[in-house]
């Protein structure tokens, strides 16, 4: 496989649960040593997903997040951190909502294949 042994983020990986693609670079600032920046890029033509399940806290109940927050690891940030990233997750994350109290359950309890077909139904493009 083309990305062995890459993170995931690096490998074009998709889930079932997905509420955005990026295929913006890994993008890592230099760092307080000076060491120099580093950027990866995906083969022409791939992108990464993003799941539901990165917007969930793990120890709050009742809450999403979206942009910089969201649960992600410091390499992925560097990749995700850009502006229509953050759109995305913050639409999926108000539709989330929506369907969370349209059900009665919390967001953590929602479906994230659910939301997925929700946001293609609305114009995403997953």
């Amino acid at each position: 496989m083309w990305c062995s042994p890459r993170p995931w983020w690096a490998c074009a990986k998709k889930f079932d649960d997905a509420i955005c693609r990026n295929s913006y670079p890994l993008d890592i600032h230099a760092d307080k040593d000076k060491h120099h920046p580093k950027i990866t890029r995906l083969p022409a033509g791939e992108y990464h997903e993003m799941p539901y399940r990165c917007l969930v806290p793990l120890a709050v109940e009742n809450l999403l997040v979206a942009g910089r927050c969201v649960s992600a690891s410091f390499e992925a940030q560097s990749s995700i951190r850009i502006q229509s990233n953050c759109r995305a997750m913050g639409e999926a994350a108000a539709v989330a909502c929506a369907m969370s109290i349209r059900a009665g359950i919390s967001p953590r309890a929602l479906d994230g294949k659910l939301l997925r077909e929700q946001l293609v139904r609305n114009g995403a493009h997953l």
